[in-house]
């Protein structure tokens, strides 16, 4: 199993633009200690730093609205081992400490 830590964000619509998610993925950069891989689920590709894997959000499919979260119980979820550790973070999180505690 992978000590990396995978932080996953959602984004669809308009009414957080993408500057939400790059200021999210930067405030973790900052402060999270250890490797970590970025995801953003989103239902159009955004321009964002390359560190950022975007992932295509298909609304409606099996859920919608804020029911899209709940694709990181699915089984097989992003292709990771059973056990991995993930974090979950909505877009209007700004990190503003450590976040070592997490994990």
């Amino acid at each position: 199993m992978s000590d990396k830590v995978h932080f996953v964000c959602f984004r669809w619509g308009t009414r957080y633009p993408a500057i939400y998610v790059e200021r999210l993925y930067r405030s973790i950069a900052k402060w999270f200690p250890r490797a970590f891989a970025f995801h953003c689920f989103t239902d159009q590709v955004l321009d964002l730093p390359a560190a950022v894997q975007q992932h295509e959000l298909v609304l409606g499919r099996p859920f919608s609205g804020n029911w899209n979260k709940e694709r990181v119980f699915s089984r097989d979820f992003l292709g990771l081992e059973n056990g991995t550790t993930i974090v979950v973070m909505d877009l209007d999180v700004l990190v503003v400490g450590g976040l070592a505690f997490l994990v």
